[in-house]
């Protein structure tokens, strides 16, 4: 995972290097590779999360978690992909699937409160956690989910409670 993790990134350096050494000006060959390959290995992952076997499962899980650090901007199709994976996978019946899933999620939260109060959407990564916070039957589960969560004024009282 680390190996794959570590190209992942090596690959986005690359393609930061390829945009500071030509003044802003990307060579649309090079971001066209590297989103194609991103595009294509999640996919061919989230092929593996809704196996039976449950070590399948939370190796895809733990991959899609390590990589989601570094990697920058991915497509709507794919995101709108990986969400609904994800959100599938907080619901999974081993904890450890669960908390995999809780650390992927928090890679999706918008940092603006004022956008979260707007969309109010109950399937955003933020709401998905507060509710995780409360109503996961794992101890560990709801400790990664109030760790992970953001600090806003809006999360401030789950993580309070949960602390507590």
């Amino acid at each position: 995972m680390k190996l794959v993790a570590a190209f992942v990134a090596s690959l986005d350096r690359e393609l930061e290097l390829a945009r500071n050494n030509q003044s802003g000006e990307l060579d649309p060959e090079h971001g066209e590779v590297y989103s194609r390959f991103v595009d294509h290995f999640v996919r061919h992952i989230l092929r593996g999360i809704e196996s039976k076997d449950r070590n399948v499962r939370y190796r895809v899980v733990q991959l899609l978690a390590v990589i989601m650090d570094n990697i920058g901007e991915i497509d709507e199709s794919l995101y709108n992909l990986l969400t609904w994976s994800l959100n599938k996978r907080i619901y999974d019946k081993e904890p450890n699937v669960r908390i995999q899933a809780v650390f992927c999620l928090t890679k999706f939260q918008d940092d603006d409160e004022k956008e979260v109060i707007e969309q109010n959407d109950p399937e955003d990564a933020i709401h998905k956690l507060m509710s995780l916070i409360q109503n996961d039957p794992s101890a560990e589960v709801r400790r990664a989910s109030m760790l992970n969560l953001v600090d806003m004024r809006m999360t401030r009282p789950y993580i309070l409670e949960r602390a507590r």
